[in-house]
C-alpha cells in the first residue's frame, strides 16, 4: 500500500509518497497518487526532515531509502545523475547530459546527492 503526506515546503508543495520502506516519489503539488492512504509515515517524517535541513543548507546528501520507479533506461539515468556531485550546473539540454534529455528529466528532477 502507497502512502503520501503533503506539506509546504520553500519551493512549493511537495508531496512524498513510500511503500514497502521506501519512498517512491516527490511529487510537486498536493496530489497524491489514486488510492494512496493519506498518512504521515515515520519514513516520510524523515525525509520532510531532511529535505528542511537542506533547504537551510545544513545538508548536502540524504540517506533514505529510495524506490525510484521508470523505465530502464530512467533508472539508469537517474542512477547516472545520483552520481554527479552536489551543487554542480549544467545547462539544458546539456551536452554532457544528452540522456536526461531523452529521459524527460528536467533540471528540478535531479536528484540532489
Amino acid at each position: 500500500m502507497t502512502s503520501a503526506w503533503t506539506r509546504e515546503t520553500p519551493i512549493g508543495v511537495l508531496t512524498l509518497t513510500e511503500e514497502a520502506g521506501a519512498l517512491t516519489g516527490v511529487l510537486f503539488g498536493p496530489d497524491a497518487p489514486e488510492g494512496a492512504l493519506r498518512m504521515e509515515t515515520p519514513l516520510i517524517r524523515r525525509a520532510f526532515a531532511q529535505l528542511e535541513e537542506y533547504f537551510r543548507g545544513e545538508r548536502k546528501a540524504f540517506d533514505l531509502p529510495m524506490d525510484a520507479r521508470g523505465t530502464p533506461f530512467q533508472r539508469r539515468c537517474w542512477r547516472r545523475c545520483w552520481k554527479s556531485p552536489t551543487g554542480r550546473r549544467a545547462p539544458m539540454p546539456s551536452r554532457r547530459r544528452p540522456w536526461a534529455v531523452r529521459a524527460r528529466i528536467a533540471p528540478w528532477e535531479w536528484p540532489i546527492t
